[in-house]
């Protein structure tokens, strides 16, 4: 990392005094664009619901249109010649239609306001969807947008049915609605001049967008639209940010309407919203640029005042490296002149202390010898400790092996020259030769876990407890013994050491528990001067409290071997394997109501 110097520091410590101010503007742009966003989004979802009703109004009003004119006795006489002059007279006072129409049974134009040219077919609807939905339903209909055959424009069919006296089907009757007069009349509703609006219907097909050409509109699927989709949900659709339908990025609401569920949706030109916010962010960087450059020229100066004193400094610490001594002259009148003095006593102090330091290197020279020479004697002995070890279960085992080996054979050939008595010392002497050898086992086994090293990692001691356990019960099948391990215990330990220890444990509470034809072992964790103490609890033989610290020692029984065979070295292999944990195990009990045994381990 390359080296500043106090005067580069200085200006860095100036500029970052002023990262706050810099971070509160960025702030408050943030927190402004956000309010603004929502101030707007709020606004547009009001515009929305506004337009929503003028929307559900007009289909409202081409129903009632539509529910007029189809009683009217001109209309129900389907008479082509009596009925084009009554909708051409109607239409000129309900400018809000392109067209109304009157149609037969089957869809067949009977009665236009817009006559066709002459030898023209007259436009009808046989065949589409609204007048097939009316047709089964005998229930008004509102078309998908269409393009009017008389006129080109975009229009919405608004279809009623006409029923004769027996409630059959004679006929409908339409108002299309004109949509570039409705979207004429959404625009008078308080539209900002950047703002755009469109209509889609149910199934999200756009029903007229202002910004956008009238060929598009009917021709465009919304369904996919996010401010769409969401509003078609039902809720409300805010989108603070996104690219608009007209290609610019807007900040974008909408709704459904209350009556009918088309979707209204409002936008904003991102730029437009946030102008004004632009301007005061651009207005607070340029201040914080002078403010800038002001704090800069300040440091410099600064930084020059500082640093001629400390040249001096340095130059006399120099000199002092190389053992000279150097008065230092600084007259400030502030702390630099109490720094050189304080630096003037420093190198008279310096050369007494060098002295000392050269005493105390010698003698801790002289210890780290001794140290080292301390410890190659240790490993010495721990290398000659576990030759013995193995020479002294080598030794032994194989005269162990010949008393049980000419035991078994003076049984086996000899067994009719014996008595009873002589059988049963053979017998004990085959059980004290196994009982001895299981001792050295342990005795190496306990040896090897003190000099084992110990490596950590998470340990489930939950699955652990399950293999073993289960390895009992293989043992025993026999027996009833309910098994409760807590689920998902995890440790940080050894896992070999560790598995050790619940061998030891799990198998002294399925040893203990024996006498009884039902037993019960639990495996859990609680709550120890504020950590985890890992438990193994059984309903077994138990144990009088008064000899609970007898219970880790090598060799220390509080049974008979007759009763519950064993040979004391195992909560002794326990006790080590934990203590090298850096953790604690205890035990509480009771004669014939069980023990539990409790450990903990460092995290």
């Amino acid at each position: 990392m390359p080296r500043l110097s106090l005067r580069t520091k200085l200006l860095i410590a100036f500029l970052v005094v002023l990262l706050p101010l810099l971070a509160l503007i960025v702030y408050g742009y943030t927190v402004s664009y956000k309010q603004r966003s929502e101030d707007i989004m709020d606004e547009q979802v009001r515009t929305s619901q506004a337009i929503g009703a003028l929307v559900d109004a007009s289909i409202d009003d081409a129903l009632a249109v539509a529910w007029s004119f189809s009683k009217d006795p001109i209309v129900r006489t389907m008479d082509s010649r009596q009925i084009d002059p009554y909708l051409e007279s109607l239409a000129t006072s309900l400018p809000q239609y392109d067209s109304l129409a009157v149609l037969d049974s089957e869809g067949n134009s009977v009665g236009l306001s817009l006559r066709p040219p002459p030898g023209a077919p007259r436009p009808g609807a046989t065949g589409r969807p609204y007048f097939q939905a009316l047709k089964s339903t005998h229930q008004p209909a509102i078309s998908d947008v269409l393009i009017s055959r008389a006129t080109g424009n975009p229009t919405v069919a608004v279809v009623v049915p006409m029923l004769d006296d027996s409630g059959a089907l004679m006929g409908a009757t339409v108002a299309a609605l004109d949509l570039d007069y409705l979207a004429q009349r959404v625009e008078t509703i308080g539209v900002r001049p950047s703002q755009g609006i469109f209509l889609s219907d149910t199934q999200g097909t756009m029903v007229f967008h202002t910004l956008l050409a009238r060929e598009e509109w009917g021709q465009r699927s919304l369904a996919d639209y996010p401010p769409v989709q969401t509003a078609l949900g039902g809720a409300p659709a805010r989108i603070r940010e996104m690219k608009g339908l007209s290609g610019d990025e807007r900040i974008v609401s909408a709704t459904r309407t209350p009556k009918y569920a088309w979707v209204v949706g409002v936008s904003t030109p991102v730029a437009v919203a946030l102008a004004p916010l632009q301007d005061t962010l651009r207005y607070s960087l340029l201040f914080l640029s002078g403010a800038i450059v002001f704090s800069g020229g300040l440091a410099i100066l600064l930084a020059e005042f500082l640093v001629r004193p400390l040249r001096q400094l340095t130059r006399s610490a120099v000199a002092l490296g190389k053992g000279e001594r150097q008065a230092v002259e600084i007259h400030t009148g502030d702390e630099l002149e109490q720094l050189a003095g304080a630096f003037t006593w420093m190198a008279d102090a310096v050369s007494d202390k060098e002295a000392q330091l050269r005493g105390h290197a010698q003698q801790l020279n002289q210890e780290v010898q001794e140290r080292v020479t301390a410890q190659r004697q240790l490993e010495q002995v721990n290398h000659e400790l576990e030759a013995f070890s193995y020479s002294v279960s080598h030794d032994l085992r194989a005269p162990l092996r010949a008393i049980d080996g000419f035991s078994h054979a003076v049984l086996e050939d000899y067994a009719d020259k014996l008595d009873e008595e002589g059988k049963q010392y053979l017998q004990r002497m085959c059980a004290a030769s196994k009982r001895m050898e299981r001792l050295i086992d342990d005795l190496l086994k306990l040896s090897r876990i003190t000099r084992a090293e110990l490596r950590r990692e998470e340990v489930d001691l939950s699955a652990m407890a399950q293999e073993i356990t289960a390895e009992l019960r293989d043992r025993q099948p026999e027996r009833e013994v309910q098994l409760v391990v807590t689920p998902r215990l995890v440790a940080d330990g050894d896992p070999r050491l560790l598995r050790v220890v619940l061998e030891n444990l799990l198998s002294n509470a399925w040893k203990f528990t024996s006498k009884h034809p039902r037993a019960r072992i639990e495996l859990g964790v609680t709550e120890h001067e504020g950590k985890p103490a890992y438990f193994v609890r059984d309903d077994g033989a138990g144990f009088d409290m008064a000899y609970a610290e007898k219970l880790f020692g090598a060799f220390q029984r509080l049974h008979s071997a007759e009763e519950f065979p064993g040979t004391g070295i195992g909560l002794a292999t326990v006790q080590r394997i934990i203590n090298r944990h850096g953790g604690r195990i205890w035990a509480e009990g009771a004669v014939d109501e069980g023990a539990t045994f409790y450990f903990t381990l460092q995290a």
